[in-house]
C-alpha cells in the first residue's frame, strides 16, 4: 500500500524522469541538425549514457512503487533514437553501452595474474581472531607454489637467499 510519502516521492521521480527525457530529446535535436563535431558528438554520447542511467534508475524507483510505468516506452524510444542519430553522425565513432561496458564483464584470467583468492570475513572482534586466523591460514596454505610460479625469479631469489 502506498503512503503519502511514497506518492510525493513518486511525483518527484516522475518529474525527474520528464526532465531527463527532455534532455535526451535535446541531444537528439542537436544530432539531427548535424552541426556536432566528432569530439562534441562523443561528449554528447557520454552525457546521453549518463542520462540513460539516471532515467533507468528513476524508472526502477517508479515501477517499484506503482508497477509498470507508462513513461518507460517514450523514454527508451527517445534514448534509442538519440543514440542512433549520434552514431549516424559519425559512423566511425563507437559509443560504449553500459550493458557492454568492460567494467561489467567478468574478468578473464591472464597467465601472469594470480587466481582470485576469496578470503574469510573478519568482523574485527578480538574474540573472533583465533577462528579467523585458522580459516585464513587454511585458505592460503599451499599458495606459495602459485606465487613462485607467477613472480619473476629475480624478485624471489634475493629475498630467499638473504640472511
Amino acid at each position: 500500500m502506498t503512503t503519502p510519502g511514497d506518492s510525493e516521492h513518486s511525483i518527484e521521480v516522475a518529474r525527474q524522469l520528464t526532465a531527463l527525457e527532455g534532455a535526451v530529446k535535446a541531444i537528439l535535436d542537436e544530432a539531427r541538425e548535424g552541426k556536432l563535431s566528432k569530439t562534441m558528438a562523443s561528449i554528447k554520447a557520454e552525457i546521453l549514457e549518463s542520462l540513460w542511467s539516471d532515467g533507468r534508475n528513476a524508472l526502477l524507483q517508479l515501477e517499484g512503487l506503482a508497477g509498470p510505468h507508462p513513461r518507460r516506452v517514450p523514454f527508451t524510444e527517445a534514448y534509442a533514437t538519440a543514440k542512433c542519430a549520434l552514431a549516424e553522425l559519425h559512423p566511425g565513432n563507437i559509443f560504449t553501452t553500459p550493458a557492454l561496458d568492460t567494467t561489467m564483464l567478468p574478468a578473464v584470467a591472464k597467465k601472469n595474474h594470480l587466481p582470485r583468492l576469496d578470503l574469510p570475513k573478519f568482523s574485527g572482534s578480538p574474540s573472533e581472531w583465533p577462528a579467523f586466523a585458522g580459516r585464513f591460514n587454511k585458505r592460503v596454505a599451499g599458495l606459495e607454489e602459485d606465487a613462485d610460479r607467477y613472480l619473476p625469479h629475480a624478485m624471489i631469489r634475493p629475498v630467499r637467499n638473504s640472511p
